[in-house]
């Protein structure tokens, strides 16, 4: 059975890394259309809000009405409008996803660096000792526990793996409502701030992917070194439960790492 759960779990690794290199458009062809839809939905609304920002922004920034009515300033508030209203119009297309498609390319080249999806799981079986006389798990014959652990540790690999479906659901989301807060550009300084936070967040949750691999990788490279090692040998006396409490460990320490990735990544930018 352990041959089994370890040939499943590396699947499951191996599909993690297939979807962070994803592209949008392949990922999810029916969610890709919907984003499409939803952007032409909220033109229409974005477009009225970001005349009521261009109305506050001006009105809030004016140090008099003679001042606004130079050429220079005019021409400066007109270039602002027309450039926010192609923002709000093919903002999705000339900037997220050109910013999406970049990190996508790193992500992949980061793990081609790092030797491709080999290493993805530690040697357990070297890490853990010979047949131990007398183990606690051979003299109980816990069969059903040493089975119920499987089950943890094959349920810990799908959770790992929704983690990383769950980036894609967020990177979908933020793209479909771009026109909205792309839309208080029009306010300048006075209503921007809500724009930047915006393109920050999806920047932010582009790049988890690149703190993923980093971090799979880092924790594979040292659970293969004399950590898993020690462990094995902590572990030594449990017998045939050792490698499932070995791999449900090792699942549990990488789930939180990979739950983690976003806050870490956001702390990594400078954006908490």
């Amino acid at each position: 059975m352990y041959e089994l759960v370890l040939q499943f779990l590396t699947q499951i690794f191996g599909l993690m890394y297939s979807v962070l290199t994803e592209d949008l458009s392949d990922f999810s062809p029916h969610a890709y259309e919907y984003i499409s839809i939803l952007n032409t939905i909220l033109k229409g609304f974005a477009s009225s809000l970001m005349l009521v920002a261009f109305c506050v922004g001006y009105i809030q920034s004016a140090v008099s009405l003679i001042e606004q009515k130079t050429p220079i300033a005019v021409f400066k508030t007109l270039a602002r409008l027309v450039i926010v209203n192609a923002l709000v119009v093919r903002g999705t297309d000339i900037i997220l996803m050109p910013m999406f498609s970049v990190v996508r390319s790193l992500t992949s080249r980061l793990i081609e660096a790092m030797g491709g999806q080999a290493g993805l799981l530690p040697n357990i079986d070297e890490s853990l000792p010979g047949g131990v006389a007398g183990a606690i798990g051979e003299l109980l014959s816990i069969n059903i526990l040493t089975g119920i652990l499987y089950i943890a540790v094959i349920i810990s690999g799908l959770v790992l793996l929704l983690t990383v479906f769950g980036r894609f659901l967020k990177i979908y989301v933020y793209m479909s409502i771009a026109p909205v807060p792309l839309a208080f550009f029009a306010g300048g300084n006075v209503t921007a701030m809500y724009g930047r936070n915006y393109i920050k967040n999806v920047f932010g949750v582009c790049m988890e992917a690149i703190t993923m691999v980093i971090a799979i990788q880092l924790f594979c490279a040292i659970a293969d070194d004399a950590v898993m090692t020690q462990v094995g040998g902590m572990l030594g006396f449990l017998g045939t439960m050792a490698k499932p409490v070995m791999l449900l460990l090792y699942l549990s320490s990488l789930s939180a790492i990979i739950k983690g990735a976003d806050n870490m990544t956001h702390k990594l930018l400078g954006f908490v």
